[in-house]
């Protein structure tokens, strides 16, 4: 079993979490320079056609797309499983799907589906997300990436500017914005990404895990009032240390500035106490019955129960008809073992009650 073996101090002192030293800052530096001199590339040479053809193609189809089924949004703070959840669900056929193809390239999503511009996607993605997740430019992704790239309107910046990764969260997530006027500007945005998307997967009902949305529901509702909303929830204690890991990868990855200051173990503890109360907050303005929440340790001692339950609970139809396909994915994970984390039951405990209370006074951000 892969296990990240991590030893927690008392509260005032936890946990110990390593900077971005020397050797991380030169090789982040060295696959920035080589991951901006391909995108110059893309940029000067093949962008240019494919955004032409596309634009021509998908443009006014895509204005005049509407959405005949809300869509089915997974939501839960990162690292409590929503990605397995996700890709999961998504071997049901009647649902549409961001990919990884459409991240990478969200400006001609159509074009994804060419041998040629897929062959390009394969060899520009990793094999392997950094927590051994693997990869492919057919595998679900969040849509996050796409409005970054499009728009720049973004969380996910944050990790490219790790000095204002707070200002980036509290605006794209808590929807912090400087004016009514920016709040709508992003929700347009975020529809046309959805929009473009319909339009690709040939009007199938969208299937939707994006962890920004957790704080987004009042947004959602808006622009979707019948969506349907999964909520996975975790051991706060799991979701603590392995979101302080993902934050430091994604740094080690993306970040165009280094710090040796990051912060992360109060920004992590801080920032899920408030996404947990926005959730809270906002999950009334939900209809009822288009709310089922799920423990993701029960998922996974017994994911096709919980898939039959939100079925049901969601009134999706199609369980049936799907479970071969869930049967076979099963199958394929059997031996896939996460990190884990191994902490006393002091550790767990204080570690928990940190991530109900936060601490926001003292971070770094």
């Amino acid at each position: 079993m892969n296990q990240a073996i991590i030893q927690p101090q008392v509260l005032n002192k936890m946990p110990i979490v390593a900077s971005i030293g020397k050797t991380h800052r030169i090789r982040s530096r060295i696959r920035f320079l080589l991951r901006a001199f391909m995108m110059i590339f893309l940029e000067a040479f093949l962008y240019p056609v494919l955004r032409g053809w596309e634009r021509l193609k998908w443009h006014r189809k895509v204005a005049s797309v509407t959405l005949t089924n809300d869509p089915v949004f997974i939501l839960g703070h990162w690292r409590s499983g929503t990605t397995f959840f996700h890709t999961l669900m998504a071997q049901d056929a009647q649902f549409g799907v961001m990919t990884n193809a459409k991240t990478f390239f969200p400006w001609f999503m159509e074009a994804g589906k060419k041998s040629v511009v897929r062959a390009v996607i394969a060899r520009l993605i990793p094999e392997k997300r950094w927590d051994n997740v693997a990869l492919t430019p057919d595998s679900p992704q969040e849509e996050e990436f796409a409005i970054d790239r499009l728009f720049g309107a973004s969380a996910y910046t944050g990790w490219c500017r790790p000095a204002r990764l707070r200002r980036f969260f509290e605006k794209y997530i808590l929807l912090q914005f400087e004016d009514e006027a920016n709040r709508t500007r992003f929700g347009q945005q975020y529809l046309y990404v959805l929009k473009k998307l319909t339009a690709i997967c040939g009007d199938r009902q969208l299937l939707l895990k994006n962890p920004p949305n957790t704080g987004r529901i009042s947004l959602l509702l808006k622009l979707f009032p019948n969506a349907r909303f999964i909520y996975l929830s975790r051991e706060p204690a799991e979701v603590y240390y392995s979101t302080i890991r993902m934050h430091e990868q994604l740094f080690a990855r993306f970040a165009t500035a280094a710090s040796d200051n990051l912060g992360l173990p109060l920004f992590v503890s801080d920032f899920y106490t408030r996404l947990l109360d926005r959730y809270e907050t906002e999950k009334t303005l939900i209809p009822p019955n288009n709310l089922i929440e799920v423990k993701y340790e029960q998922f996974i001692r017994h994911p096709e129960q919980t898939l039959e339950n939100i079925y049901t609970a969601l009134n999706l139809p199609g369980f049936s008809n799907a479970l071969p396909a869930f049967r076979a994915f099963l199958e394929t994970q059997k031996n896939f073992r996460p990190a884990s984390y191994l902490l006393t039951p002091c550790e767990r405990a204080v570690t928990n009650q940190l991530m109900k209370t936060g601490n926001s006074s003292s971070s770094h951000y």
